[in-house]
């Protein structure tokens, strides 16, 4: 009996949220045509685009145009006040996709980095000493 009441409570705990979100075709329609609206479409794209929003597939993201996407990295190389092989290794990133590469750590970062480490752990004399060296190794 414990165990139907557990089956019981779980499945409508699940089914429950579900149904207090659903909305009904009037309320559906109503939402996608506003977006339409929003977005001004007339025509056959209002049309493919209520079909789309009344069928729940996610609309695809804007396309940016390569001269929009130039001008989009220019204005964050711009706002990040980068210059010289900076700027243009910054916007060719930005252009391609590519990630941002990681930070190269100096020897004086890593040696501070360790440091900090080993004072956390409260380490002293030659636990200590032999803590930073391997963690400047690593």
């Amino acid at each position: 009996m414990n165990m139907l009441c557990r089956m019981t409570c779980t499945g409508l705990a699940i089914v429950l949220p579900a149904v207090a979100l659903a909305q009904t075709p009037g309320e559906k329609m109503a939402g996608c045509e506003s977006k339409a609206r929003a977005a001004e479409l007339n025509g056959p794209q209002r049309k493919a685009f209520i079909q789309r929003c009344m069928a729940g597939v996610p609309e695809p993201a804007p396309v940016m145009t390569p001269q929009e996407k130039m001008a989009s990295c220019e204005s964050k190389a711009r706002a990040a006040e980068l210059n010289g092989p900076q700027r243009k290794a910054f916007i060719q990133r930005c252009v391609t996709g590519a990630p941002e590469p990681a930070k190269a750590v100096t020897p004086q970062e890593k040696m501070a980095d360790c440091e900090h480490k080993a004072r956390a752990a409260e380490l002293r004399g030659p636990q200590r000493q032999a803590y930073i060296q391997q963690c400047i190794k690593s």
